[in-house]
């Protein structure tokens, strides 16, 4: 059974209490204790006595209403506790490094390089108390329209700017995804993410809301582990993490036994990764699109999607959305444009971005800066980031359409498309791959040639690791600073 958020609830926290009051005793987080490492499960009930001890410590420090806090605790649970704390008090949980943040809450041993008033916190704040604490100054702020979390955008061409969330376009961000896609109350979540990206933190407390547990968990070989100790029944991770969760289980050791579901979010899923994964870990995978500025967007079977190329999900309920031309006049459905989106939960601004704001902000829709469609189905196709797209001599190229021709070569462990210009200076192909011990470079040009002709990369760099967000977007605007370094005398590159 999963419980929908309330639609009156002011603090999006309230939820989470809600969770509490309907079964205290069920679990709401299960982990390892700090330095011992014994297993160690928290109640709902539990999670809530923490955030609100949080709360009084919080208060105590300074912190009011209507400013914001960075949160630095490596573990998920104290993350977790804490950007929930900083919420229900009427402050913002902001990431770890914000330096515009009024306060950084941060471990004794933290290394945190943030400007703000510094709360130092010691791993006995996030232990559980045995009883309630008495009432005090906790009680929870009730201002819908105040701040609750400030995230960042992906940054994936750009520099991040910061986006903030108040607390009911959080609830309806969260009355959505746990309308269509629900996480069953006795379910196990593992986020290896963690609480400090929207996606992450979003997802942990929708589990937490119907009334599920998450399961703490980090890195590959740990989310393995965790995932069979604590019997997990529901993994969320970003395309790479699949990856590499993927490769480290096997395909041959087959499905894990408890999962149920893998939602795969954060950028585009290849279809020779969804098979490998569906094999290695889950048949059951679920695709998400959504960003900072809107929450998620769009779900969907990854198998009843793959017959529609760049599908990406379905449009959920609530979520309107379609393509324009360069004028923003629309475009009929399933006509490739500039995508726009709008619904409950979504945005309207950057903070301290004028610029950024004016161009993704228009006439009451969210510009995410992709190419794509709606189709007349409502299923959401993505054809490629707008500044992404390689205009090769006048030739619009989609990076995945490179990628996706060139993935599965032999040696080719990694691989990124992107233009850069020549010395003329002409837009052309390039890629980035990180390769393996059998990498041939000699069979790897001629398979480029063959398989993209007049689209072949005019240069290749070969690096140790893509840079990537925290969603595992690659980072392509590094990859043309590269680009530009090694024409300045840096690094040499294939050709």
């Amino acid at each position: 059974m999963t419980n929908a958020p309330t639609t009156t609830a002011r603090n999006f926290t309230d939820l989470l209490r809600e969770a509490a009051r309907r079964t205290p005793d069920a679990p709401a987080f299960h982990r390892r204790r700090w330095r011992s490492n014994t297993p160690e499960g928290v109640t709902h009930a539990g999670f809530v006595r923490t955030v609100d001890a949080l709360s009084d410590r919080l208060i105590d420090r300074g912190i009011k209403p209507g400013q914001a806090c960075s949160v630095d605790v490596k573990s998920h649970w104290g993350a977790l506790a804490a950007a929930v704390a900083i919420a229900s008090v009427g402050a913002a949980a902001a990431p770890p490094d914000d330096d515009e943040a009024d306060w950084a809450l941060v471990l004794a041993a933290s290394t945190s390089s943030t400007r703000a008033r510094r709360i130092i916190a010691t791993p006995d704040w996030f232990q559980v108390p045995e009883a309630a604490p008495p009432p005090g100054s906790h009680a929870r702020w009730q201002d819908a329209s105040s701040v609750c979390a400030i995230l960042r955008s992906s940054g994936t061409t750009g520099r991040p700017k910061r986006i903030a969330v108040t607390h009911d376009q959080m609830i309806a961000r969260m009355a959505r995804v746990m309308a269509a896609f629900p996480v069953p109350a006795e379910g196990r979540v593992a986020c290896p993410m963690g609480p400090s990206g929207g996606y992450g933190f979003r997802t942990m407390v929708c589990a937490l809301a119907g009334g599920a547990s998450i399961v703490g968990c980090a890195g590959i070989e740990g989310t393995l582990e965790a995932i069979d100790f604590w019997r997990v029944t529901h993994l969320v991770v970003s395309p790479l993490l699949l990856e590499e969760l993927v490769r480290a289980r096997g395909t041959p050791a087959g499905p894990m036994r408890t999962l149920e579901v893998v939602e795969v979010g954060g950028s585009r899923l290849p279809d020779a990764l969804r098979i490998a994964a569906s094999r290695a870990l889950c048949p059951n995978l679920v695709v998400s699109y959504g960003s900072s500025e809107a929450g998620v967007v769009a779900k969907g079977r990854a198998d009843e999607l793959a017959a529609t190329p760049g599908a990406v999900g379905r449009l959920l309920d609530g979520i309107d959305a379609g393509s324009v031309d360069e004028n923003d006049a629309p475009l009929p459905a399933g006509q490739v444009g500039t995508l726009r989106i709008r619904g409950p939960g979504c945005v309207d601004a950057y903070l301290g971005a004028q610029a950024a704001t004016q161009r993704a902000f228009r006439d009451g829709w969210f510009h995410p800066g992709d190419r794509g469609c709606v189709t007349a189905g409502r299923i959401l196709v993505i054809a490629g980031r707008e500044r992404e797209i390689i205009n090769a001599g006048g030739q619009k190229i989609a990076p995945a359409a490179i990628e996706d021709a060139l993935t599965g070569l032999p040696g080719v462990v990694e691989i990124a498309a992107f233009g850069a210009e020549d010395d003329l200076p002409v837009v052309k192909p390039w890629v980035a791959i990180v390769i393996g011990a059998d990498f041939n470079e000699s069979a790897f040009r001629e398979a480029c040639r063959d398989r993209l002709g007049p689209l072949a990369p005019a240069g290749v760099l070969v690096l140790r690791a893509l840079p990537r967000n925290q969603n595992g977007k690659v980072v392509r605007g590094k990859l043309v600073e590269l680009v530009r370094k090694q024409a300045r005398g840096g690094r040499p590159t294939l050709h």
